[in-house]
């Protein structure tokens, strides 16, 4: 579905349904969203496309601009992110990335993987699963580093018997840099934790810094971020 301007560079669609050649997109809504889609060329996005399948080449994702992962999907190109930019893992994770510039926003929602070959969370980006709801978590196969003024941002509930309290974050490769932790409360309730839980875990040798210590004070609840192993 695409409600305005579509350039399509030096291809077209063929009859399997590929959009090969490369797409800019300039308006509406592009919905490439089946396991079979595929757009090919890499993808210039100035509006909202709802991706799935396959998306190669590279992908930049200018301000205001939205990108939808709703299902799996294979990359092999560079992602530019870019401030004020939303890039979102909503339905389904994605593999084979090259390097990944997050200058904007990377929403996460439910247990998803992004495959790339070296995320940089920038002065202005911010890695995400804060959705008022506990229990998402973001697996970056791959490094990641951190630039002063990133952010990650998760959810905490601390209402009785839940069985996932806190957001997760898990990087399988070396984690550099320095990002801060924000917390955000389920329905704006701070209460007790039974017992500490995992929030970030980093891969061998990684050296982030982050904000540890006392990270937030919430009526007269404290909540401490400590590091459980060292480089981890």
């Amino acid at each position: 579905v695409v409600n305005e301007t579509v350039t399509n560079k030096d291809g077209g669609f063929t009859k399997e349904g590929k959009l090969a050649g490369g797409v800019t997109l300039n308006g509406g809504e592009l919905i490439s969203n089946k396991a079979t889609s595929i757009i090919a060329g890499g993808l210039t996005n100035n509006a909202k496309a709802t991706i799935a399948g396959a998306l190669t080449g590279n992908i930049t994702n200018n301000a205001g601009a939205q990108i939808i992962i709703d299902g799996d999907t294979h990359g092999d190109g560079k992602v530019v992110n870019a401030d004020g930019a939303t890039f979102a893992l909503k339905g389904g994770s994605v593999d084979g990335l090259g390097t990944f510039q997050n200058d904007g926003v990377v929403a996460v929602t439910g247990t998803r993987t992004l495959g790339t070959a070296g995320f940089t969370n920038g002065a202005t980006g911010a890695l995400t699963m804060v959705n008022n709801a506990a229990g998402d978590k973001l697996t970056i196969d791959g490094s990641y580093a951190g630039v002063a003024g990133s952010r990650i941002g998760i959810d905490v509930d601390t209402a009785k018997g839940v069985t996932a309290p806190v957001d997760q974050l898990v990087v399988n490769g070396k984690a550099t840099g320095v990002s801060s932790l924000n917390l955000n409360f389920v329905n704006g309730v701070a209460g007790k934790l039974d017992k500490p839980v995992d929030v970030i875990t980093l891969g061998t040798g990684s050296t982030l810094t982050l904000n540890t210590g006392r990270v937030s004070t919430q009526a007269y609840m404290s909540y401490y971020l400590t590091e459980s192993t060292p480089g981890s």
